[in-house]
């Protein structure tokens, strides 16, 4: 968090709490593969200090992106029971390209541990943005909840540091005001600036101060249902792979080690030097010929043979084993249950076979998904209540919105619907609960496609 904001911040009374911004920092570099002081590493070799880089499998991304595909993908679905209200949600999915976003973003929110979805207003119609953790400040929680938030990007205007910076702030009355200022970072540590909008070029038609009146928060955050258990009083969330990063320090030091076995494992035929030389116009061995190594001169004093096959044996059984060993330890301590991922071609790849007898990683989704299903639905409430505060036309606030979530790799779907099916049959649940799940629409619109059942002739007289 850059020093000038803190202050800020402070200056306007805020209790900046910031003991997960180192870790916010980690996460981010093992989620782009390249850990300082950890894969940039030296080695002594007896006479100077050798600078290497340690292969990587990229776990960070590979764990960060197989979770969001297994949380949100082209399966899921939100239904929504007016039909107006649907449509309205569907047109500013569509036009944002929202599904594909909110499937990035839970790949960013595994990495970082947290991230916002910010709808607006503009000319144009509702646009968002979305701001990882790196670029967010909590500024007041209760029971994990963010109330009010600073989001923030640094920029350059006419070659001086800026901090464009966002307040949501909560006022006394229960509604949402909304503040955007930039900041002009002082020459002096911590110094800073507020600098006019109209004074600088690109910055001119942004509102200075937005009163929503309205109670409904103008942002929404999502995290992992992972409890912080490095600062439980910092509402922000967890990576992932938090507290699996020592294993995952382990894994990329196993892959470096395979790999350096072939590296340095290579055939060699160690030639004496007068073997190398040129008989009859031509050279006895090929000098571009890798296999041939030359030694110097009188190195044979004990008169051993002078070409000498060195063929070093690869240790891949031990190294393939301790891979296996890792990559089972790392998914289980992400959730997602021992042999989700397996060691072939080169790298870690998805166990799909064994998903759906993996019960861990079903109970990891299914915690997952309660919060990620409140996310959507207060994100759907959010934008309509803009549409609502910005005059469109016959939208209604009080709907039923249902998320759908794709259960199809973890659970066999057709012995699923044969079991709702007889519970209908058995009058433990109602059809239109049945239908609702099974199409993933509200109950009200389930109720619709329901056939009408025939009215039953009334009983003649005297018959039973």
């Amino acid at each position: 968090m850059h020093e000038s904001l803190v202050k800020f911040l402070q200056d306007r009374n805020y209790i900046i709490n910031e003991s997960m911004n180192t870790y916010i920092e980690t996460w981010k570099s093992w989620y782009r593969g390249d850990v300082k002081g950890f894969h940039d590493y030296r080695v002594w070799n007896g006479l100077n200090q050798i600078s290497l880089h340690r292969s990587s499998l990229q776990l960070g991304k590979s764990i960060c992106e197989d979770l969001a595909n297994l949380l949100f993908n082209e399966k899921c679905g939100i239904a929504i029971s007016d039909p107006k209200v649907d449509a309205f949600i569907k047109d500013i999915f569509d036009v944002n390209n929202i599904y594909v976003k909110i499937n990035e973003n839970q790949e960013r929110k595994a990495a970082f541990g947290t991230v916002t979805y910010i709808p607006y207003w503009t000319a144009d119609g509702i646009r968002m943005n979305y701001v990882t953790a790196e670029n967010m400040v909590p500024l007041s929680w209760e029971n994990g909840v963010i109330n009010e938030l600073c989001v923030y990007s640094t920029t350059t205007v006419d070659g001086k540091e800026h901090i464009f910076t966002q307040l949501f702030v909560l006022e006394k009355d229960g509604t949402y005001n909304i503040e955007n200022l930039l900041l002009a970072v002082g020459e002096k540590a911590g110094g800073y600036n507020e600098v006019d909008f109209s004074d600088l070029p690109g910055y001119e038609d942004i509102e200075k101060k937005v009163i929503t009146k309205s109670k409904i928060k103008p942002f929404v955050v999502d995290r992992l249902n992972i409890a912080n258990n490095i600062d439980p009083d910092n509402p922000l969330g967890m990576a992932v792979f938090a507290n699996a990063i020592d294993i995952m320090k382990f894994i990329d030091t196993v892959y470096d080690s395979y790999r350096n076995e072939f590296i340095l494992g290579k055939k060699r035929v160690m030639v004496a030097s007068e073997a190398m030389n040129i008989r009859s116009g031509q050279a006895v061995f090929d000098p571009n010929d890798l296999v041939y190594y030359q030694l110097p001169e009188n190195m044979d004093p004990k008169g051993e043979p002078f070409i000498k096959e060195l063929d070093f044996s690869i240790r891949s059984a031990e190294h393939k084993g301790a891979l296996e060993d890792g990559l089972n330890r790392f998914s289980s301590q992400c959730g997602l249950g021992e042999n989700f991922y397996k060691y072939t071609g080169g790298g870690a790849a998805t166990a799909t076979q064994v998903m759906s007898e993996n019960n861990k990683m079903f109970r990891t989704l299914k915690k997952h998904e309660i919060v990620l299903e409140a996310v959507l639905v207060d994100l759907v409430r959010l934008l309509i209540d803009i549409g609502i505060r910005h005059s469109t036309p016959g939208l209604n606030s009080d709907v039923e919105i249902t998320v759908t979530f794709d259960d199809s790799i973890i659970e066999d779907k057709d012995k699923e619907i044969a079991r709702r099916m007889m519970e209908v049959q058995a009058g433990l649940i109602k059809p239109e609960a049945y239908l609702a799940w099974r199409y993933g629409t509200t109950e009200a619109e389930a109720k619709k496609m329901m056939p009408k059942m025939p009215k039953q002739p009334k009983p003649e007289e005297g018959m039973e």
